[in-house]
């Protein structure tokens, strides 16, 4: 019986169904915005684009917050950028 020729390995992978593994995408850098807490008590505000909470325990409390939920943390009460 003869050798189909070696049409077998010439498909691709495509064509036999075969799904690729892809890589993991490469890691994004994220910059971060430092904000201080100047209230009385402490707080936790849920950042609106990322969905991280970040907890302020008291008075001087400094969080490093993503930058993508740092325009919404500007309008909150009490917080401030530190410089």
């Amino acid at each position: 019986m003869g050798c189909c020729g070696g049409k077998r390995q010439q498909l691709s992978d495509r064509e036999m169904g075969v799904r690729q593994e892809e890589p993991p995408p490469a890691p994004v850098a994220v910059r971060t915005v430092t904000f201080e807490y100047t209230g009385r008590t402490g707080v936790t505000v849920l950042g609106p684009l990322t969905q991280t909470r970040y907890r302020f325990g008291g008075p001087g409390a400094t969080v490093a917050a993503d930058s993508r939920d740092a325009p919404f943390l500007h309008g909150v009460p009490n917080l401030r950028v530190k410089r």
